[in-house]
Parts: C-alpha cells; structure tokens; sequence
C-alpha cells in the first residue's frame, strides 16, 4: 500500500482533535429543530458557529442538502447505518494497539457530555437515539458527574456518559505510531500533492503528483475536507463542505484538569 499526503502523518486534524474514539457517536451533527437554531447561533458572539457571509452563497446548496436531512426520521436511518461502525470502534483500534505494541496512548475511560440545568432538554434526541440502537449511555446528575470529575463547575448538573468510548492522550502520537506500523508491514509513504487522478480503460487508477506519474491497481479517496476536489477527478460529485476547528494547550496545576475528553454544551468545546 502506497499512502500519499502532502502532509506528514497525524499533522493535520489529529495534531490538535479531542482525542475520543467514540462508540456512541451515531446522532448525526443535523438534529431536528436545527433550523430553529442556526440563526441564533449565528447572531450569538459566544456560539460556537461562525459563517463567512461571502461564503454564503456557495454554500448555500449543501445547506439546504443539509437540512432536509436533518428531520426525526432521516437522523434515525443515518444512526442505524453509523451504528454497526460506531460500535466496533474501540475494539478495532485495540487490536491494532496491541498487534503493534502501541500501549499508553489509549485508554478505555469513556467519553463526557456535561450541561447545565437550561441545557439538559436537549440531551433526550440523543439520548434516546444512541439507545435504541444498542449504545450504552450513562445519565448522570450533578453529584455523580462530581464524583467522575471533581474539578467541573457546579454549573454543569447534568451529564451525559459512554463508558465504552476511549481517550487517546495524544492523537498525534498515535498516528505516527500506526505510520511505523504501516512501514513496518511494507507500506510507505510518499509525501506529495496529488494534480490528477485517471482511471484507465481497465478500471486501474493512475495517479499523478508533483513526482510524476504512477498506476495503482485502485484507489482509495480519504482525505476528511479534502476529499471533494480528488473525487472531482474521476467524476464524483460528493456534497461535502466543511468546518474548520481550533484548538489550544492550557497549563495546568496537576489534578486540576479531567480525566477523559469532556464536551460542554452550553459553549461547544471538548476540553481533553
């Protein structure tokens, strides 16, 4: 396996994410009532969401694409169809974790949600959803989201718990370890901007970059954000847009953080 990238592994999104390996993660970003939503997000300084307006009219398309799909009926066909993916999650990193003697990244304590009292209302959708497809999900109240994290504001009373999900401490360093694990079983690398894609009379890819010319016996486009303009070139047309996150290091006094990746809802951050 060839993998190419103009960047080095685990350099992009995985530099900086919330580390979580999410086995309940099956309620799609388009919940119901969405639409009610967006424009107070929008107008909020203190949302999470923020909008080029010049952008707006290039993605306007995809908007409407994405909500017409964010009704009751259409979120449940979408977490039925993550469900059977989601759930293998953890177990399918640990088995590559422990082939390749990659231990101390990951660790098997669980993913939090917490919220205050004018937040808790909207936990029930998901809620609900992770559960009918089999996710185990843990309601907690304010004393025993204290006893999982001590160091939460009294603020946040409620909290929404998957106990199966897994923190990796640093994704960057997780990534490069599965890097050396690929070249390690015969795989490399090649680190360069693919300009063109041709699939040949055969079905056989060939794949040029700033190196040069090579044909593949296939392809396989993975590329998060990026993906829309390389699927362009063999005539897909994905209807993907993106979101750009942030991230930053806080120094800490020890035994004053969290112990596990923990999303606040009431300002949209993960602090991990």
């Amino acid at each position: 396996v060839t993998l190419i990238d103009r960047g080095d592994p685990g350099a992009g999104t995985s530099l900086g994410n919330a580390g979580v390996i999410s086995v309940s993660g099956i309620t799609p970003v388009g919940y119901p009532g969405i639409w009610k939503d967006v424009p107070k997000m929008l107008l909020d300084p203190d949302s999470p969401l923020r909008l080029r307006w010049s952008y707006l009219p290039q993605v306007m398309p995809w908007l409407l694409r994405f909500l017409a799909n964010s009704t009751a009926e259409r979120c449940d066909q979408i977490a039925a169809e993550m469900a059977p993916f989601a759930a293998q999650a953890y177990d399918a990193h640990d088995a590559l974790i422990k082939r390749h003697g990659i231990e101390g990244i990951v660790k098997r304590v669980g993913w939090l949600k917490v919220y205050p009292q004018e937040k808790i209302a909207g936990t029930k959708f998901d809620v609900a959803l992770s559960r009918k497809y089999g996710m185990k999900i843990d309601e907690l109240n304010a004393d025993e989201l204290r006893q999982l994290e001590p160091n939460l504001h009294r603020r946040y009373v409620h909290g929404v718990f998957s106990p199966d999900s897994g923190f990796v401490s640093t994704p960057l360093k997780l990534s490069q370890a599965y890097a050396a694990a690929i070249r390690h079983g015969g795989g490399q690398f090649q680190k360069a901007t693919i300009r063109n894609i041709a699939i040949g009379a055969d079905g056989a890819p060939s794949i040029t970059t700033d190196a040069g010319t090579q044909r593949y016996d296939r392809a396989i486009i993975s590329a998060g954000a990026f993906s829309k303009p390389l699927a362009a070139m063999v005539g897909a047309k994905v209807p993907l847009d993106t979101e750009r996150g942030y991230h930053c290091y806080l120094k800490l006094a020890s035994g004053s953080g969290v112990g596990r990746s923990t999303y606040f809802a009431d300002h949209g951050f993960v602090v991990a």
